[in-house]
């Protein structure tokens, strides 16, 4: 975990902290260094303020799944991101059938990290916001987000893709 003197907030280029978080696949949950999940892959983070959420539920997570055929032929993996507990993820990518993989940030250190929550003095809770990363070899290479927890152009399959060719074109 890291400590409250060592975090800072990371640019564009920099490399992502080594952390350990949950991670939930079709096979379950397992814990997974940041590192070893990110290592030598070209990766879309879909960040979200939580499972059950309107938005993500009904239209954010469904939108990234009907183009998870053209995002996987720019991507090595792309994955959730959200502030929420493992169970409560896991419960929600069960119920709605998501075959998106989750990344567990339920005590925010990545989240913060990349400067990318909500405060829970606006809402009920510390979360993340719609957000869009791109991430190769730990490093982060692209970044767009929303400012609350609205879902707009800026973080839709389409903006990933405009994304992803800004970075790599």
């Amino acid at each position: 975990m890291l400590s409250r003197a060592s975090k800072r907030y990371l640019m564009v280029g920099d490399k992502l902290p080594n952390i350990t978080l949950p991670y939930i696949t079709s096979s379950g949950l397992e814990m997974t260094s940041v590192h070893s999940l990110f290592s030598s892959k070209k990766s879309l983070v879909i960040g979200h303020p939580g499972a059950f959420t309107k938005f993500s539920t009904n239209s954010q997570v469904p939108d990234f799944q009907k183009a998870l055929p053209e995002l996987s032929e720019k991507f090595d993996q792309v994955l959730c991101l959200s502030v929420n507990d493992p169970f409560e993820l896991g419960h929600w990518k069960q119920k709605y059938g998501i075959q998106l993989n989750m990344l567990c940030d339920f005590k925010g250190d990545l989240t913060r990290v990349l400067e990318l929550g909500l405060p829970d003095t606006e809402f009920f809770s510390f979360c993340c916001k719609r957000t869009l990363v791109i991430i190769k070899d730990t490093k982060v290479l692209g970044v767009s987000a929303e400012n609350s927890v609205q879902y707009t152009e800026k973080t839709t399959p389409e903006a990933a893709l405009k994304l992803y060719n800004s970075v790599f074109n």
